[in-house]
């Protein structure tokens, strides 16, 4: 997914948008479609370096990758922006797991310097955490508009948690003072909409910024959930937003089967998708390399809750996110559904489909280029970026391993 941004705030944990993210039936569950059929031998594809074969089953995971795992099955517990707000359609750094001082900074938007904040969670215990941001689709560097980052982090205890939230709150009250140099910028508030929420406001002029923000900080059980608003001044949603946060992620944190915090095991990638998925040469990128149900996904895409919709229609019940993202649907005709829609959504204009492989859909603004094939029930999609070449390159070892996909494993 192309990942050129455009800045929309001064102030701190505001959103920065990303540009070109972008979002049953019954059918044959036979290896080739004909989304996927190509007149040549997948023998005489080129492929340039990538792998052209499965990685090998993951196993039961240790102690130190146990968080992030957790902080993945998280992401389907954790409501969408535009579930909030309707007019947060718009993907956008920050995003990801929570898992360590440096997530928890990206978060803030505050440098890997400073530990004010992020030294709090980690001292808490901190065990696991998602988040995700977005905004509205026209704003622009000069015009910004609304955005919200929203996320929940989970700790040892209710007390942990609740600690946790009046720490972080001091903290970042300082660290946003010491980031715009204005001591005033940022205080507390406080409305009758949200009693149990710890919040700081900041005004437009806050470090030279165009928005006003409003940061939210609610313990709830043994999780803390987070919530950094930004509006233009002449709008007063803030209140309305974080109150509707509350009120959608409280009964679905509540739902999270939790990996219990002694003796829990985690079977890594036990769905059998993560397998086909090329590697990630860049294990820092947003959603790492990992395994998600269809709102987790649905995080990165234009449109988040047609997006999350269209998988779960599409039986794509987890989607593995690497080097490569694959989809794997109900039945052959659901992932060509899929597949027409995923193309649909991108919204870049046709570009060259790899030498010998004609069915994959290759497409690009200038700037980046994204290839997608369909191969049975399963998708693959390129994340690499810019070159067109090497997305094509990607896209043909995709489809290679693809052709060796098991067609009968259960979703």
């Amino acid at each position: 997914m192309r990942r050129a941004v455009v800045a929309v705030s001064g102030v701190v944990g505001a959103a920065v948008l990303l540009a070109g993210c972008t979002s049953g039936s019954s059918g044959s569950n036979s290896p080739q479609s004909s989304a996927a059929a190509s007149s040549s031998s997948s023998q005489q594809l080129d492929t340039g370096t990538f792998a052209t074969t499965a990685r090998a089953p993951f196993g039961v995971a240790k102690a130190g990758e146990i968080p992030p795992l957790e902080s993945q099955r998280l992401a389907e517990f954790t409501t969408l922006p535009q579930e909030i707000d309707s007019r947060f359609s718009k993907p956008a750094y920050p995003i990801g797991a929570l898992v360590n001082s440096t997530s928890v900074n990206d978060m803030f938007g505050l440098s890997s310097a400073d530990t004010s904040v992020s030294g709090v969670a980690i001292d808490n215990g901190l065990t696991s955490g998602y988040y995700g941001s977005a905004g509205d689709l026209n704003s622009t560097s000069d015009a910004p508009g609304a955005s919200i980052t929203h996320g929940v982090i989970r700790f040892a205890s209710p007390d942990a948690a609740s600690k946790a939230a009046q720490g972080m709150y001091d903290a970042l009250r300082t660290a946003a003072k010491t980031k715009t140099g204005d001591p005033t910028s940022y205080q507390p508030f406080s409305d009758p909409a949200l009693p149990n929420s710890l919040v700081l406001q900041s005004p437009a002029s806050a470090g030279g910024g165009k928005l006003k923000g409003l940061t939210a900080l609610t313990a709830h059980r043994s999780y803390l959930i987070v919530d950094l608003f930004v509006g233009p001044p002449t709008e007063n949603n803030g209140v309305r937003d974080l109150r509707r946060s509350l009120d959608l992620q409280i009964p679905l944190i509540d739902r999270f089967p939790a990996t219990p915090l002694k003796g829990g095991r985690i079977q890594q990638d036990q769905n059998k998708i993560l397998i086909y998925a090329l590697t990630n040469p860049n294990p820092r990128t947003a959603l790492n390399d990992g395994v998600y149900g269809p709102r987790g996904y649905a995080f990165t895409r234009n449109n988040q809750v047609q997006a999350m919709q269209q998988l779960e229609e599409a039986g794509a019940e987890h989607t593995a996110v690497a080097g490569t993202t694959v989809f794997r649907a109900s039945t052959q005709s659901a992932a060509t559904t899929l597949f027409n829609q995923l193309v649909a959504a991108d919204g870049s204009s046709p570009a060259a489909s790899p030498s010998g492989l004609t069915s994959a859909k290759c497409l690009g603004d200038g700037e980046a280029n994204t290839c997608y094939v369909q191969v049975g029930r399963y998708i693959g999609q390129t994340n690499i970026g810019g070159d067109l070449k090497q997305a094509q390159q990607q896209i043909s070892a995709q489809y290679k391993i693809l052709l060796g996909a098991d067609q009968s494993t259960p979703n």
